[in-house]
């Protein structure tokens, strides 16, 4: 969808300004890279978002992201939490062979709103992924990676959910001291 494009650049903004400093790449020696692992919902998957985010910066200067991805549709960030499976993720080798240096989450584009109801254009309490960002955020950073918020964007029916769905992340982000893209 291109309406979703710009949300694809506001990822790869934030993941390099989240990134440490980096020398231009040189033809000597290899690129640095970051791993990032995306956790979320169709809302990542659909397209690919992690590895269009992993070929855009490999055109660019050090570092390259190398990306992961753990997203399932429909899924909310409480079920990524409930399912247990963050923990063991997060310990596997990323792609680099080193731990996981950024961890993406996207929350639910209806903040847990369930399929039947998400017609009726209501947002579920934003306090259940708050808690599960809390959660997570202390899981993400007890294996020394960084987390970052990747926001939806409201159904087209309802684009006054916006608003909501942005206060909703920037509290939780300001709260956990965690990037919001």
């Amino acid at each position: 969808m291109i309406r979703s494009f710009p949300s694809y650049s506001r990822v790869v903004c934030l993941l390099f300004m989240a990134a440490t400093a980096a020398n231009p790449v040189s033809g000597q020696a290899p690129r640095d890279s970051i791993d990032v692992l995306f956790i979320g919902n169709s809302y990542t998957y659909y397209n690919n978002l992690p590895r269009i985010v992993e070929a855009i910066s490999q055109a660019l200067e050090e570092p390259i992201l190398l990306q992961g991805i753990r997203a399932i549709g429909g899924y909310t960030l409480p079920g990524h939490l409930r399912d247990g499976h963050i923990t063991e993720i997060l310990q596997e080798s990323a792609p680099a062979g080193d731990s996981w240096d950024r961890v993406v989450l996207q929350e639910q584009s209806t903040l847990g709103v369930g399929y039947v109801d998400a017609a009726s254009g209501r947002l579920g309490d934003p306090a259940s992924f708050h808690e599960a960002a809390r959660d997570l955020v202390r899981v993400i950073e007890g294996q020394g990676a960084e987390p970052l918020f990747y926001m939806t964007w409201a159904k087209e029916s309802f684009p006054n959910q916006t608003a909501k769905l942005a206060h909703a992340y920037e509290v939780i982000g300001e709260e956990l001291g965690a990037p919001v893209a």
